[in-house]
């Protein structure tokens, strides 16, 4: 299974970079991509990591685009969710 370990050392494509990549590299990385709410959902069930460092370890620059990428989809705050897991 993928971990945070696996996935924090691949870059996050920017959309200023996106025309420099190949169909397949999109692919990947829209893969990638789909697996972050649930490893971020594991790293909050299992880990005692900060929301600020899960946050940064995906690759989010800006903790509180996470923390409002994540309430988007899950309805609720990381910290809700780690309160109510």
């Amino acid at each position: 299974k993928p971990s945070i370990d696996h996935i924090a050392p691949i870059p996050r494509a920017s959309a200023a970079g996106a025309s420099d990549m190949t169909a397949e590299d999109r692919e990947t990385l829209a893969g990638l991509r789909e697996l972050y709410p649930e490893l971020s959902k594991k790293e909050l069930r299992t880990t005692g990591k900060s929301i600020s460092q899960i946050s940064s370890e995906l690759g989010y620059l800006n903790t509180s685009h996470f923390i409002n990428l994540f309430k988007r989809f899950e309805g609720v705050t990381p910290l809700a969710y780690r309160q109510n897991k």
